[in-house]
């Protein structure tokens, strides 16, 4: 009612300052009246006006703070320079100033857009704040989940730099199941013991449940399943780890066994009849007709090629 506050909030302090204070307000507002309800009511609205001033830039900054995650987050999504942040919100300006000529708002839209920061130092943060978030949630559900079993590759960047890395499927109570991809750089040498040594720093680190460890998928590289210093081997010699299974990843085994096993048979067979087919228009064209009236799943000929082998 006057905008103040007592030292020690109790009732018998406010009790006391509003009869010592407002003697008459109980006389020109009787209590359950429709005239004191609507005076309450006005006081509530007055004071919701004063607190909206200085809750109102707050919940402006939010604003802008959440869409620079948002537009940080696409630029990593589309793996764009973190300098076309500036040239986004330049962009946004531009196209609000013809746009909202005929919108009353026009200068707080306007506003509201300079205060989004978008600079070329506030983006790599944002983006490395996500990525702590998602690392966080990773922990959290592994810590949650009933097991989860890992596949680790190395593969080589653009910049040279060897990464390992590592694709965790986690499964929980109600049989659902999430994945998520790590990549941790191998800047020295990527043999069995630089992996294993990379890896254990990485579990240590992230505090890694390693009694829901179930099993570890690798390719058949020697750094990988060497008998004696192979990651596998190094990690079934660690008594941190538990009994798990280790397997060969079926994608390298189908690889595999298509340079190793020959289908010149098939494939002699299958090209003298796409050639016989093709031979002659009107029998192409009669092919045709009949793979559209049987509504198979292609309508065409797939030539040979030596990826349609390998993947034969």
């Amino acid at each position: 009612m006057c905008n103040l506050s007592v030292a020690i909030a109790k009732k018998c302090n406010v009790k006391r300052y509003f009869i010592t204070t407002y003697k008459n307000f109980n006389t020109n507002f009787p209590m359950n009246s429709e005239i004191r309800k609507k005076k309450i009511s006005e006081l509530k609205l007055n004071l919701i006006g004063q607190q909206s001033l200085f809750t109102r830039p707050i919940s402006q900054s939010k604003k802008a703070t959440s869409v620079s995650f948002k537009i940080a987050h696409l630029l990593a999504k589309k793996m764009k320079p973190f300098i076309e942040g500036e040239i986004i919100k330049e962009a946004m300006l531009l196209t609000a100033e013809p746009l909202l000529d005929d919108y009353e708002k026009k200068n707080e839209i306007i506003t509201a857009i300079n205060a989004i920061q978008l600079s070329a130092r506030t983006v790599p943060r944002r983006i490395e704040i996500m990525v702590t978030n998602i690392e966080s949630q990773l922990n959290n559900d592994i810590q949650k989940s009933i097991f989860f079993s890992l596949q680790v590759d190395k593969s080589t960047g653009v910049s040279s730099t060897s990464q390992l890395c590592i694709i965790t499927k986690m499964v929980f109570d109600d049989f659902s199941v999430k994945e998520f991809l790590k990549f941790l750089p191998l800047k020295g040498h990527t043999r069995g013991t630089d992996i294993y040594s990379t890896f254990r720093k990485y579990l240590e680190e992230n505090n890694i449940p390693l009694e829901k460890l179930s099993a570890i998928i690798t390719d058949g590289a020697l750094a990988m399943k060497g008998r004696n210093n192979g990651f596998i081997a190094l990690c079934k010699k660690d008594p941190i780890f538990p009994k798990f299974a280790s397997y060969h990843c079926i994608i390298h085994q189908k690889v595999l066994c298509s340079k190793v096993i020959s289908f010149q048979h098939i494939i002699q067979t299958v090209t003298r009849v796409v050639n016989s087919i093709r031979a002659a228009t009107v029998q192409y064209r009669l092919f045709k007709l009949l793979l559209q009236e049987d509504c198979v799943e292609f309508e065409d000929l797939i030539t040979h090629t030596h990826r349609s082998e390998l993947a034969q």
